[in-house]
């Protein structure tokens, strides 16, 4: 399975979303979403328990794509993760999930990279 994508991510069931993402709705309507975050999970500091949790996350978003049929999702995961870790270090979490999905997304962080460099990089910041 390929991660190329030209359609937009779209949530229509709150439901379905993996348990490592966050969604806020605005003015408390599941029918109107204010902002999801992709990678709202925080390692706990053991690093055998944090790598088994990152691949049950790669399960869940493995998951989730046959699901829904939109693998843009685990580019809206890395690409969150990827945010997150300007703050720490990626570790044992991360390298769990990234372990997870790298055999059903081989071409995941390419992508992430190449949607990345259609970007001038101050907008990003």
């Amino acid at each position: 399975m390929t991660t190329a994508s030209t359609v937009a991510f779209i949530l229509d069931r709150t439901e379905t979303i993996p348990t490592f993402c966050a969604v806020a709705f605005r003015n408390d309507n599941p029918a109107a979403i204010k902002w999801i975050d992709f990678w709202a999970v925080s390692p706990c500091g053991d690093a055998a328990a944090d790598y088994a949790r990152g691949r049950r996350y790669g399960d869940e978003a493995i998951c989730h794509v046959h699901t829904t049929g939109q693998p843009a999702f685990i580019e809206c995961v890395l690409l969150f993760m990827c945010m997150k870790l300007r703050e720490r270090d990626a570790g044992e979490l991360e390298r769990g999930f990234v372990d997870r999905i790298k055999n059903d997304f081989p071409n995941a962080m390419d992508e992430v990279f190449i949607r990345l460099s259609r970007r001038p990089f101050k907008l990003l910041n």
